[in-house]
């Protein structure tokens, strides 16, 4: 890849990845028949999806379904987080015979910005390290270098300029609205409660005190809503079964643009902990900041 930075890998055995690429190819996920290609093909291919189950986003737009050729913003800025973190610790406990985390932070937070910092869109956007460009498809991972420290002044002002792409009635969702035949899970117009705490906390980093505030404000509203009254009001089980959902329960997954339960893929889980988790962070921060 580029020394320096990392990537979402596997270490999947052949079984594993033989099983996830008919799992992919069931999900509707593949165009291939598993039939028509050679179990080399197919181990390849499930290892960029084993990748990207890596990531958390399972699955996405942004990698084009190789994972493995990209260098993501957020693991990147994570990195970087914990390095700075190692660096604070060796200082605090007078380690000994430690890496020079700091000058690694830097250099990691140096490369962050020469392959992932895209000025032509004013966005943070993963590197193809393979085909050497960016990802076609913006997400809100942008959020990341913002939250960490890494982005400067004017990069958070133009990623702020861009919060449209993300932001929709009812929240943030994870990448821009394209034009594919498939809708993943971790798309437009899911909106998963890790990405609004995620924005909140980058925008009030940066002083966007006001967009913050709407952002929180969205994810309490859409998840009060759907408390009261969930929509849809029912779910199917299997192509035979329908249940009607109670209300009184937060939900795993919300949908930014018609402010329902998202059941895209597969139906939302009930009083999943970071939705009620970042519940609570939003009206927190909403109280402490609101005039």
């Amino acid at each position: 890849a580029i020394p320096g930075l990392q990537r979402f890998y596997h270490h999947a055995s052949e079984k594993a990845l033989s099983e996830l690429y008919a799992s992919c190819f069931e999900r509707g996920l593949l165009q291939k028949h598993p039939d028509s290609i050679s179990q080399n093909e197919k181990l390849r291919i499930a290892g960029h999806y084993a990748a990207e189950a890596e990531s958390g986003m399972d699955f996405n737009p942004r990698f084009e379904n190789r994972c493995a050729d990209f260098i993501p913003v957020e693991l990147n800025s994570n990195l970087y987080k914990y390095e700075m973190l190692f660096d604070w610790m060796v200082s605090e406990l007078s380690l000994s015979s430690e890496p020079d985390w700091k000058s690694l932070a830097e250099k990691r937070k140096m490369l962050i910005n020469k392959y992932c910092w895209n000025e032509e869109r004013g966005l943070f956007m993963d590197y193809d390290f393979v085909n050497k460009k960016f990802s076609p498809v913006a997400s809100v991972a942008c959020m990341y270098p913002m939250v960490t420290g890494i982005a400067t002044k004017d990069q958070a002002e133009k990623t702020v300029k861009n919060l449209h792409l993300f932001e929709h009635k009812y929240g943030i969702t994870v990448c821009e609205k394209t034009k594919q035949p498939v809708l993943y899970q971790w798309d437009y117009p899911a909106g998963w409660p890790p990405m609004y705490q995620l924005t909140a906390q980058a925008l009030h980093n940066y002083g966007f005190i006001e967009e913050a505030l709407r952002v929180c404000g969205k994810y309490l509203d859409v998840v009060t809503k759907n408390y009261i009254e969930p929509n849809p009001g029912t779910y199917k089980v299997n192509d035979t079964l329908t249940k009607k959902r109670s209300p009184g329960f937060v939900y795993e997954k919300y949908d930014v643009v018609t402010g329902g339960i998202n059941d895209l893929e597969y139906n939302a889980n009930e009083f999943l902990g970071w939705s009620a988790g970042v519940y609570i962070w939003c009206l927190d921060y909403f109280n402490k900041n609101s005039k």
